[in-house]
């Protein structure tokens, strides 16, 4: 998650080196900004805030700062919905949307969005790739005749398929497969943002890809490497999607109504011309009553308990992860692999065959044997759908009805223009502090850090006290002294 800072408090951040350049060249962009030229931020201020931003961030961020500044993103108006709904948001809220556009703070990627970002690039041109489409570039349909400039300022991704048809796609990774309210929100910002190069799109898909993390974390760090390590990045994901059972590409068709068009213009206006105006939207808490003293005495001790409990499962879990990686690693120099035994009966030395897909691969095509024989396959329902149609087969006999999806159940009613509050139950619900800055984010990572480190101390002093022939202390020396005397 970004870290959107307050110029008041950015003095403490440190800044990047050869930062100077970078704020020289993109003085003039800043001043002529919409919120700079019209005066409701002045050329102080903003000279300050690109101070910050160079500082902070490398020179395409900083590109990307300015350009986000001259209207809204898919994010900023998902918050000022938010807000206008009054649903909870709680990583990003409208008031902070109306701090970056009147430059009173700045939003610093940090390595986490890097890596996103760089891996939905990456992901985004294997969709490209594996279903031939071929980029349009957006930049064509610009032209120099001055027109009203663009409210709303996104990246979409379009691209044409072998009919010449365009579409618009985007990259989820490792969510939800079903379109959200988010997704809904994205997808016709990104639509509404082509107005300015004046292209039109049939269609708008949200792609939905299940991948290993660890394995996707790799191939990203590869890419981050340079040019030569981006192509072998490609590759190891072109090799995980030929392979990889685990991984699955599924792309649902995202509906775009007028009616939703015009609520996110009519609010996205409304706000817009707002901040345009100076004036500021302070962030109203939901109102929360406070527990009594009994009530607190009976809460407070569960509380903490399940507080550490959730810590220290995490924790727990990271050390397995972490220890179980260390002992594959330590076996993996003892030669062939092979049944070993050891004095250490709780965990054993096992051997196994694996497929080398690749070989098995190489061989195949040598053979001449096409890949859809031993390949996964997939189907373009809804392309299958209306060719049959087209031909006058009826399909209802081969349609089934799942398990409702309540993301799409709340699309429904919102397409008739039912308020789905009607339908809300009310409950309690028990859960760990989301909070991702401050001081409640501070005492979170005390508390990782001291989870951590008991949880090590823990793991350690149980593996000491592990009944063991002969002695083996847990640096992995054998104590011979001992293991003498008990023979």
């Amino acid at each position: 998650m970004p870290v959107i800072t307050n110029l008041d408090n950015a003095a403490l951040l440190s800044a990047e080196a050869d930062w100077e350049p970078v704020f020289n060249h993109h003085l003039n962009d800043v001043f002529t900004l919409p919120q700079v030229a019209n005066g409701t931020v002045s050329e102080s201020q903003a000279h300050k805030w690109l101070e910050v931003c160079a500082k902070q961030m490398n020179a395409i961020e900083v590109r990307k700062a300015i350009h986000a500044a001259k209207g809204l993103s898919d994010r900023d108006v998902r918050a000022l919905w938010a807000y206008e709904h009054n649903e909870y948001q709680s990583k990003f809220h409208a008031s902070e949307v109306y701090a970056l556009k009147q430059l009173k703070a700045v939003d610093v990627p940090d390595p986490t969005d890097r890596d996103t970002l760089l891996a939905e690039q990456l992901l985004s041109n294997l969709i490209i790739e594996k279903y031939e489409l071929e980029r349009v570039n957006l930049a064509k349909g610009v032209t120099d005749t001055p027109r009203k400039p663009n409210l709303y300022q996104s990246s979409p991704l379009v691209a044409e398929n072998k009919a010449g048809t365009a579409i618009q796609l985007d990259v989820k990774v490792n969510f939800n497969q079903d379109v959200t309210q988010s997704d809904l929100i994205k997808h016709h910002i990104k639509i509404l943002s082509l107005l300015e190069s004046q292209v039109k799109v049939a269609s708008t898909f949200q792609y939905n890809i299940q991948i290993n993390p660890d394995e996707l974390r790799f191939i990203t760090k590869l890419a981050s490497s340079g040019s030569q390590g981006y192509e072998v990045a490609m590759q190891a994901l072109r090799n995980l999607d030929e392979h990889d059972l685990d991984m699955q590409i599924r792309n649902e068709k995202v509906l775009c109504t007028r009616e939703m068009f015009k609520d996110i213009n009519s609010l996205s206006v409304k706000h817009w011309n707002s901040m345009m105006q100076g004036e500021s939207l302070n962030y109203q808490p939901e109102e929360v009553k406070r527990l009594n003293g009994q009530q607190e005495s009976v809460f407070q001790p569960l509380a903490k308990k399940y507080a550490a409990a959730q810590r220290l499962y995490k924790s727990a879990e990271a050390n397995f992860e972490a220890s179980r990686s260390d002992l594959i690693e330590a076996v993996s120099h003892f030669g062939q692999p092979q049944k070993l035994d050891s004095a250490f009966d709780l965990v054993k030395i096992g051997k196994r065959e694996e497929l080398d897909s690749d070989r098995v691969l190489r061989f195949l095509d040598r053979q001449n044997i096409p890949r859809e024989n031993y390949s996964r396959t997939s189907y373009d329902i809804d392309g299958l759908v209306k060719a049959a149609r087209a031909r006058g087969i009826d399909t209802t006999g081969y349609q089934t009805v799942g398990a409702p999806i309540k993301e799409k159940m709340l699309t429904t009613l919102e397409l008739l223009g039912v308020d789905s509050k009607e339908f809300m139950n009310q409950s309690n619900h028990i859960h760990f502090t989301g909070q991702s800055r401050g001081e409640v984010h501070e005492r979170i990572s005390n508390l990782e850090e001291s989870t951590s480190r008991a949880i090590e101390e823990a793991t350690t002093s149980i593996a000491k006290e592990l009944s063991n022939q002969p002695q083996l202390d847990i640096d992995g020396s054998i104590d011979l002294d001992n293991s003498m005397e008990q023979n």
